[in-house]
């Protein structure tokens, strides 16, 4: 049988707290304003080098050439380190979490949290769900018979996995579009149904696509 890969984004999908979402896009562009200070829109910057290096570190260092070794400490601060905890901590949170440890020990399914956040991020994170792996969305290597699940809340991101085979990708939206050709859910809830459909749906190592 196949092996059962379930990626989860984390910014985005995992995490969905919109006021530390902003924290932490604010820190990120003012370390863009203070390493680019010629730049008139340092959140466009921010946004652009996101977009075409993946993080704002890479795009830095092969756009503008600087010194990027103190951006953990300058954008991930003991402030917004103790936002991201309180958020863990909180309801919502959790009751995610339940559900996504249940997915790893209770369904056979290698549940791995997809960033390129640095350690001391997605440390706090994995802790605070338990028997999840982490894998870099730069250097992940995917294995071609293993079949994934991803789901990311970009449909930028969904859509480029739509062309690789044994890749499953879904978007994580609270605005659902109709004939979409990816599956959309809008809550862990409804993830944890669509997982399931999706083992009850497969066999052996015959595997289908199928609307949901």
């Amino acid at each position: 049988m196949a092996f059962k890969s379930l990626l989860l984004d984390v910014n985005g999908v995992v995490l969905r707290d919109r006021e530390l979402l902003t924290h932490l896009n604010d820190n990120c562009v003012a370390y863009v304003q203070k390493k680019v200070p010629l730049s008139k829109n340092p959140k466009e910057t921010a946004r652009l080098l996101c977009a075409a290096y993946g993080n704002e570190i890479k795009g830095l260092q092969k756009i503008y050439g600087v010194d990027t070794s103190d951006f953990v400490d300058e954008v991930y601060d003991k402030r917004l380190m103790s936002h991201l905890q309180a958020v863990v901590c909180g309801t919502e949170f959790q009751s995610d979490a339940d559900i996504i440890h249940g997915l790893s020990n209770m369904y056979d399914w290698k549940v791995s949290l997809v960033t390129n956040a640095p350690l001391k991020w997605t440390r706090c994170i994995k802790d605070a769900i338990g028997d999840v792996y982490t894998v870099s969305k730069d250097d992940a290597v995917y294995p071609e018979h293993h079949v994934h699940l991803y789901v990311d809340d970009s449909p930028t991101n969904v859509e480029e996995k739509l062309r690789l085979p044994n890749w499953n990708p879904i978007l994580f939206t609270n605005s659902k579009t109709k004939k979409s050709p990816y599956i959309q859910v809008c809550s862990f809830e409804e993830l944890l149904m669509y997982v399931n459909s999706f083992d009850m749906w497969t066999t052996h190592d015959h595997w289908h696509k199928f609307e949901f």
